[in-house]
Formats: C-alpha cells, sequence, structure tokens
C-alpha cells in the first residue's frame, strides 16, 4: 500500500528473492565472518551468496589478532628463503591466500544453500588479484586455475575481468569445468561478448563430458559506475540475456545440466540503492549490496515487482549507444585504475609487514 513503512525484517530481501532476484552481500572480512555477520545476514534477511573484496581484507590486517597467524607462516617462509619453493612467492602470493582463506570460510557457511538449491544459490565470488590485469590470457588463465584450486570449494567463482584476455581465460577455465564471474560489464557490446565466452566455454566443457550443472557462471553490471545510465544499460542487458536462451547451442547444453547464468547487479550507493534496486527486478538476476545499502534496501525499498522484462525495446530507444560510449569508457577505466590503486597499497603493506627477518610487530 503506498505510503505504508517500508517493514524492517528482512522481509523486503525475501521479497526479492520471491521475484527471481538473488540477494548478495558485497564484501566481508575475516573479522565479520567470525563475528556471525554473514550467518545473521543468510537468516534474517535472506542473503544467499558474496561477492569477496580486498578492502575487507585489507582493513583486518591492520587488527593482527585477525590474521597474526598466516602472517607469521608467510614471514617464516620468508626469513628461511622457502617462499619460492615453499607455500607462497612473496606477498602478493600471501595476500591472495589470505583472501582465499576468507572465501574458504564464507563458501562452507553458504554450502547448505548451494546444495538445497542444487547449485543456484550460496556462491562466493573470489576476486582475481588485479596485478593479473596486464596479463596475458594464459597468464591469467593459469591465475585462475591457481586461486580456485587455493579456495577448494564447489560453491566459489573466480573473478576475471571483461576484457579480451580475462575472456579468453574466462571460455578456457570454463571448459576445463571452473565456476567463473565475469565482470564487471560496462557496456552492451562488453556483455555480448562475456555471453559468448560463457556458451563456447559450457561447449568445451561438454566436449570434454564434464558436468554442467557444477559450473557457475555470473556476470553483471557496476551500477554507481554508469550514474544516471546505468538502469537503462541493465534493461538492455537483460534483454540481450534472455536473447541468448534462443541460442542454437543452448539445447544442447541444458540438457547436459547446464544451468542460466546470473546476471548480478554490484556497486551500490547506500545512499540511492534503496531507489535503486526495485528499478533492476528482473528473473535470474542478483543483487550485490555492502552492509550499508543491504540496510538501506531492507529499510527503505518499495518493491513494484518485475521492472526489467519487455523493457527492451524501450531502452534502445533511450540508449544512445554511441553518444554513451565515451562515458561508458571513461568509467570502465576510472574503476579499473581504483581496483589496482587498491591492490598496491595491499601489496605496499605487505612488503612493509613480510620483509626477510622481520617478523610482524602488532600495532597499537
Amino acid at each position: 500500500m503506498a505510503g505504508a513503512e517500508p517493514p524492517r525484517d528482512g522481509s523486503v530481501l525475501r521479497r526479492l528473492a520471491a521475484e527471481g532476484v538473488s540477494p548478495w552481500l558485497e564484501g566481508i572480512g575475516r573479522t565479520g565472518l567470525a563475528a556471525g555477520d554473514l550467518d545473521r545476514l543468510i537468516t534474517v534477511s535472506g542473503v544467499r551468496g558474496l561477492l569477496c573484496d580486498v578492502d575487507s581484507v585489507l582493513a583486518d590486517l591492520d587488527r593482527t589478532d585477525v590474521y597474526d597467524p598466516e602472517l607469521e607462516r608467510g614471514v617464516a617462509s620468508a626469513v628461511h628463503g622457502e617462499a619460492r619453493g615453499d607455500r607462497y612467492d612473496g606477498p602478493g602470493e600471501l595476500l591472495e591466500e589470505l583472501v582465499a582463506g576468507d572465501a574458504r570460510r564464507a563458501c562452507d557457511i553458504l554450502l547448505p544453500w548451494y546444495t538445497a538449491g542444487d547449485g543456484a544459490d550460496g556462491l562466493v565470488v573470489v576476486p582475481l588479484a588485479p596485478w593479473h590485469a596486464d596479463a596475458g590470457a594464459s597468464a591469467k588463465t593459469e591465475a585462475v586455475r591457481r586461486l580456485a584450486h587455493r579456495v577448494r570449494r564447489p560453491n566459489a567463482l573466480v573473478a576475471v575481468e571483461a576484457t579480451p584476455e580475462g575472456l579468453t581465460a574466462a571460455l578456457r577455465c570454463l571448459g576445463e569445468g571452473l565456476s567463473v564471474y565475469c565482470g564487471p560489464v560496462f557496456g552492451v557490446e562488453a556483455y555480448e561478448a562475456v555471453l559468448d565466452a560463457w556458451l563456447a566455454g559450457l561447449g568445451l566443457a561438454h566436449a570434454a563430458g564434464l558436468d554442467l550443472g557444477r559450473i557457475a557462471f555470473v556476470s553483471g553490471l557496476h551500477v554507481t559506475a554508469l550514474g544516471p545510465a546505468a538502469v537503462q544499460v541493465a534493461r538492455l542487458l537483460y534483454d540481450r540475456a534472455d536473447a541468448r536462451y534462443d541460442d542454437p547451442r543452448w539445447p544442447a547444453l541444458v540438457a547436459a545440466g547446464a544451468r542460466p547464468h546470473r546476471l548480478m547487479w554490484s556497486g551500490f550507493d547506500p545512499a540511492t540503492a534503496a531507489g535503486t534496486v526495485p528499478r533492476l527486478v528482473g528473473w535470474g538476476t542478483g543483487v550485490a549490496l555492502s552492509g550499508a545499502a543491504l540496510d538501506a534496501v531492507a529499510h527503505g525499498a518499495l518493491l513494484r515487482g518485475d521492472t526489467l522484462s519487455g523493457t527492451g525495446p524501450r531502452a534502445r530507444r533511450d540508449l544512445d549507444l554511441a553518444a554513451a560510449a565515451p562515458a561508458l569508457a571513461g568509467a570502465a577505466d576510472r574503476h579499473s585504475r581504483a581496483c589496482v590503486a587498491v591492490w598496491s597499497r595491499a601489496r605496499a603493506l605487505l612488503e612493509l609487514r613480510i620483509k626477510p627477518g622481520r617478523v610482524p610487530v602488532p600495532e597499537g
């Protein structure tokens, strides 16, 4: 009813799930996992997936009671010259292991939902370090394999960028039976390429006799990076995703157990999330929300049903791709630079704390 106070018991997010939109949490560190924050959000708000990030790990690195044991193991390897031949290949490897460790814990928490939903929910996306951003397709493929091996969970997906090299790596890894998150995407042509890589990768896996039902694939749009154009682009992407199920390759793949991929909206500004999320409701999608954005949606969003399906033609009229292309490219470039800056800061922090012969000293 118009004007009614939004429910405050998590029912807004449960209604989203009933509309086919899977609510995910975007970012949580070991402190939050240990405190039971993810468990609570699963129970109270119906959260069914997680996008891991590096900022949460960096925040917890300042709390030596959280990461000291793993840091000390890394330091011991470095001091004894065993880092390259033993567990870690320098600070970058160690940081990726910290991310993988958090992902393993989150995967275990969400595993019952992965099992109950036969692989449709309970997924955890683990980021590939942006210092692999300039690597070629073969190097990216190996990095995805290595990170997937580190996490060792059936409900984990490794994230790669939606660049030509990243798409090639995604295709190869899908073909090997690995689950992948490819994105974020910043425009329609990029998303079309992502869909091509997804179908081609599943085709390779099918030809190799792999179980397609165990291969998850998620891609998505970074909402805030696109600003006012985000909803129009999202509508068009949703329309393109729906059209791909008419691809002549799809019937054979679905007969072999392939699942539809999930189109994920992420990067919401908490200040505007309650108004934006209801405009992005469509079956088979997901919304990845930070803790603050999730709270804003749960307490302030007024849902009005499916707002994406059947809007493709209008979206095409509304979205002037030629005019929007420079803005989208600029948004993608800014996002890429921000990611690289975060990981560069992380590596610098670890270099300081893991110099050979130096054991980290608790801060404060």
